[in-house]
């Protein structure tokens, strides 16, 4: 490994033995950048490579200008967000870290904190809102500065919008969608979410997958028709249900689901009803 530029004593660009440069995070870590010898390889907190110099260029910018915890914790933060499956676009690591930096500045200095968003996404998307939640508690435990819970809000909104690929409209989408497509079944079924149930993070994941896929207008392909012929006959309250949200869809997006769409539907919300029925 090689130290090729130093950014400041905390923040490193090496290259790998593969010839792959790598941003590497860690308190006083290089105390000598003439040699590979050094890097205090255990002080090292985070290692991580930027897809493009570009982004590569502005992270470095960046790092200059703010707080090293706040690089630190975006780092700890987005590798947590990863090991849950979670895929943020690479350009998470520049808006993560100067969130941070002016949500800590912010509350430092006794500013209000954001305001709260219009919907719940602790309904659609409780795995990104845990990793919201235990983002503030990681600050707070590192840095002792206590963040709002709105910000947790903000930071969990921003891990949505870097999973997708036009950020904001699709976003936008993605959550008017999963309102629209949980509030029907909640009025057909009279339905109350259990939002730590598998079923239900079953079906919120297929729903914001189901809302993706038609902003793209990537519908799912045919599937056998007898198989959904017989769904549809199985489970005739769920079909409704579903063909109700397909016809919100296709006045509202225009966008009509195929049958194979419809199909899969119809399973996921006879899955959570049944679910929510057993217990």
């Amino acid at each position: 490994m090689e130290i090729i530029e130093r950014i400041n004593a905390s923040v490193v660009v090496t290259k790998t033995s593969h010839g792959r440069e790598e941003i590497i995070l860690g308190r006083d870590i290089a105390t000598n950048t003439e040699s590979e010898a050094g890097l205090a390889e255990d002080r090292v907190n985070q290692r991580f490579t930027l897809q493009t110099k570009l982004l590569q260029r502005r992270y470095v910018k960046l790092v200059q200008c703010v707080p090293f915890e706040a690089a630190q914790l975006a780092a700890e933060i987005i590798a947590r967000a990863r090991a849950l499956g979670i895929k943020p676009a690479d350009s998470i690591y520049l808006t993560l870290t100067e969130q941070l930096a002016i949500a800590m500045a912010r509350t430092k200095h006794h500013q209000p904190a954001p305001p709260r968003l219009v919907f719940d996404l602790a309904a659609y998307f409780p795995r990104e809102t845990g990793l919201g939640i235990w983002a503030l508690d990681l600050v707070a435990y590192r840095t002792g500065i206590t963040l709002p819970q709105t910000v947790g809000e903000q930071l969990t909104l921003t891990f949505l919008q870097a999973e997708c690929e036009d950020t904001d409209t699709e976003l936008d989408v993605v959550l008017q969608v999963m309102h629209e497509s949980l509030h029907i079944v909640q009025t057909e079924f009279g339905y109350s979410p259990n939002i730590h149930s598998a079923a239900y993070l079953s079906f919120i994941t297929h729903l914001k997958n189901f809302a993706k896929r038609m902003y793209h207008h990537q519908p799912t392909a045919a599937h056998d028709r007898t198989l959904i012929r017989d769904i549809n006959t199985r489970y005739r309250h769920s079909a409704a249900v579903a063909e109700k949200i397909t016809d919100t869809l296709r006045d509202r997006y225009l966008y009509q689901p195929t049958a194979a769409e419809c199909a899969h539907l119809t399973l996921n919300i006879e899955r959570l009803i049944y679910h929510a029925q057993a217990n």
